[in-house]
């Protein structure tokens, strides 16, 4: 009976394989139970559990197996998905953007084609310009009476009369009453001034240069009762000097300009005040200056609205300027100037400026080198800062000690930049 123990109890200690139950009669042995944690209690073999208690021990750890590798298949299912997600997501953007890619060419592409069809119709269309110009030119020509080796001596005086002036060398004051002139490829100079007065004004070529002190005569070239003005390719090259052009003069709104051209003009060196003074217009006028460079000067553009005129539009198209007057209060590209009113009350009542009078529009105005173009002009009118752009100045404003008006959306002129 002993040796039956000791049988017993040597099998009872023996460490049974993990992937097996030692038993004995359908028991789990104490030390197995122990070891696989289910039973720590029991220290002997009347403790023992059962077969059916160690089935649903197995059963439980089976079941916790099953639910892991199940969960694990979830999260790597899941992982699949969002890997796949994640690639056509990848592929759709790369698609896109070569479409887009491509789209861009082939917009850039059309985009060249039409700048080269847009350039060659401008071509065209200034060739056939340039044609038109010459026929209509050879027209007034032949149609006007001509004037040959004119110096300025003679007085051109026939209100009825268009002349048509070419290659002259004017050293002497020319002075010119007709209906209309054209004054081509000539040149102005020796303190000389050229004054004309004639409801069709046309100079081309004319080149000025040298001394025209203002002890002589406040400007050099004056124009009145015109109801158009033209000046192309002229240039002013002077040492000194006050004001260059002179126009609009007259006290009747009929025989104030209509439209204005200056159309590539230079002005060299320096200008004693202003390039270009425009005293009066008709109602709804147009000014433009398209291509002009203006080396040095007081003011580029004066303004009077002298009539108290209506509907008014200036164009400044592609222009330079070098520099505008330092000199406080007087900075900036434009003066506008009330001469005519002769009391305070009449400044502010006329109030010749106003947005409903005036616009002006630059585009591509380049000052000192780059594009001048700011974000609110209305912070640089009227100011006699440093960087004031323009001004109203009224000779007989005195609600101010020096005759200069402050901005104020009512008082100035429309003003955009482009």
């Amino acid at each position: 009976m002993q040796t039956s123990i000791d049988t017993i109890n040597e099998t009872l200690t023996t460490k049974a394989d993990k992937t097996e139950i030692p038993s004995l009669d359908g028991y789990a042995t104490q030390t197995w139970v122990s070891e696989q944690g289910y039973l720590t209690e029991h220290q002997d073999i009347s403790g023992l559990a059962t077969k059916d208690e160690v089935t649903a021990v197995q059963s439980n750890v089976d079941a916790e197996v099953t639910r892991a590798t199940a969960a694990e298949q979830t999260n790597a299912d899941a992982i699949t998905a969002e890997t796949e997600r994640a690639t056509a997501a990848e592929e759709a953007n790369a698609t896109a953007i070569e479409t887009e890619s491509t789209a861009r060419v082939k917009g850039d592409e059309a985009n060249a084609a039409n700048v080269t069809s847009l350039d060659a119709l401008i071509t065209a269309f200034s060739d056939k310009f340039s044609l038109i110009e010459n026929r209509l030119n050879n027209i007034v020509k032949s149609s006007s009476t001509s004037v040959e080796n004119y110096d300025g001596t003679e007085t051109l005086s026939d209100d009825t009369a268009s002349y048509y002036i070419d290659a002259a060398d004017i050293t002497n004051t020319a002075t010119i009453a007709s209906s209309s002139v054209t004054l081509a490829d000539s040149t102005l100079s020796n303190d000389a001034r050229l004054k004309i007065t004639s409801n069709d004004v046309e100079v081309s070529n004319l080149t000025v240069s040298g001394e025209f002190p203002k002890s002589t005569s406040n400007a050099i070239v004056s124009v009145n009762n015109a109801n158009t003005v033209s000046f192309k390719d002229t240039t002013f090259d002077l040492s000194d000097s006050y004001n260059a052009i002179e126009i609009g003069l007259s006290t009747s709104s009929s025989t104030l300009p209509k439209n204005i051209l200056f159309d590539n003009c230079s002005f060299v060196n320096s200008v004693g005040n202003n390039a270009i003074l425009i005293f009066g217009t008709q109602d709804n006028a147009t000014i433009t200056l398209n291509n002009c460079s203006f080396e040095k000067v007081s003011n580029v553009l004066r303004l009077s609205n002298r009539t108290n005129a209506t509907g008014v539009t200036v164009n400044v198209v592609n222009c330079t300027v070098g520099q505008w007057e330092t000199t406080a209060p007087w900075q900036g590209f434009l003066c506008l100037q009330d001469y005519t009113s002769t009391s305070n009350e009449e400044v502010i009542s006329n109030n010749l400026f106003a947005p409903e009078k005036i616009a002006i529009n630059f585009i591509n105005l380049t000052y000192q080198g780059v594009k001048y173009a700011p974000a609110d002009v209305t912070t640089l009118l009227g100011t006699k800062a440093d960087d004031q752009f323009g001004f109203i100045y009224a000779n007989k404003y005195s609600d101010d000690t020096d005759g200069f008006r402050a901005y104020a959306a009512d008082i100035y002129p429309t003003i955009t930049f482009k």
